[in-house]
């Protein structure tokens, strides 16, 4: 009679881990072999994790807020390796106004770090203040939040969790003789910065006119506010910040780059000359245009509204330089 050897819930148990182990770094090489990164989903989950870690009293803090612009803006890794501050990025992807996460941030009395909000004209409409809400007011179960948050932290480290990588989706592609995923020019990370290779974008020149184009047209259909109806907006941005100044805050407002046809569509709706001039005259804190850094002068959004990892790099620095020397930032 022939006995089966018995391994020990043990054994079975470090056999199947290492079964799994090898089987999921496979898949991750294989992925991470053909350009693929790993990708984290922005979350409301993942906003109010970072969120978490800006209410703190700590002056050491630098919160960024803003739309997409600002996620890829920001070197968070060239950040932190030059400036000893906390780096805390906040800002959500879409044409959303941060005007209100920031009065959500003072308002909570907690907070008296930077600020570094993104100024975008047809945002500082207090109509549009609100645009984010669904981020900062969101209020999740402490169970279902860890679960997210666990779910997320995974995806950060390996490329072969991205959901365009989904089993499903591969073999629906290759019982269909479809070629396999390409990587996507779009890399999303934990801290929730942004890195864009234009290079994997094929066709960017007719992808950049047909962008182009939808805006041109949104912005000649929109009725945004006159810089003179903009005035009550400013006198309440000027007491936000204020009161986070009087707790030994700053909020620097940034105006990050646009080049190309979008920048000509956004001077000719919303002129610098008008609308900028009118903003730091009546509204405290630090501002900054991009055009005026001289270091980032030759910078170009390869699709006229966003940098890639370059520019980014160029412009954090650039940034951290001219907060110094406005001294906002300690050396």
């Amino acid at each position: 009679m022939t006995t089966i050897p018995c391994l020990g819930y043990a054994r079975v148990w470090l056999l199947s881990i290492a079964v799994t182990t090898v089987l999921v770094a496979g898949e991750d090489a294989f992925w991470r072999g053909r350009g693929h990164r790993p990708f984290v989903d922005d979350t409301a989950d993942l906003w109010t994790y970072h969120r978490g870690t800006a209410a703190h009293n700590n002056s050491g803090t630098i919160v960024f807020l803003g739309t997409s612009r600002m996620r890829a803006a920001i070197d968070t890794t060239a950040l932190r390796r030059n400036c000893r501050y906390s780096i805390v990025q906040l800002a959500v992807d879409g044409p959303k106004s941060p005007v209100g996460a920031m009065a959500h941030l003072i308002d909570q009395g907690k907070f008296r770090g930077v600020i570094v909000c993104e100024v975008l004209a047809p945002l500082m409409d207090q109509s549009r203040w609100g645009d984010q809400r669904l981020y900062y007011e969101y209020r999740p179960a402490l169970v279902n939040h860890f679960n997210a948050l666990s779910r997320l932290l995974i995806r950060s480290i390996l490329a072969s969790r991205n959901n365009r990588l989904g089993w499903r989706t591969i073999l629906t592609r290759v019982i269909n003789g479809v070629d396999l995923p390409r990587p996507h020019h779009v890399e999303s990370r934990f801290d929730r910065s942004v890195r864009f290779d234009f290079e994997l974008v094929p066709n960017l020149k007719s992808v950049r006119a047909i962008r182009t184009e939808a805006v041109r047209a949104e912005y000649a259909e929109s009725d945004f506010p006159t810089v003179e109806s903009l005035s009550d907006e400013l006198k309440t941005l000027d007491e936000m910040v204020r009161r986070l100044q009087q707790h030994g805050g700053e909020v620097v407002f940034l105006r990050l780059p646009s080049t190309g046809e979008r920048w000509k569509i956004e001077e000719h709706f919303h002129p610098r000359a008008k609308y900028w001039a009118q903003f730091r005259e009546h509204c405290s804190g630090s501002w900054i245009h991009f055009s005026d850094l001289p270091t980032i002068r030759d910078v170009t959004c390869p699709d006229e509204s966003h940098l890639d990892q370059r520019g980014a790099s160029r412009l954090t620095m650039a940034l951290i330089d001219e907060l110094r020397r406005q001294h906002v930032l300690a050396e």
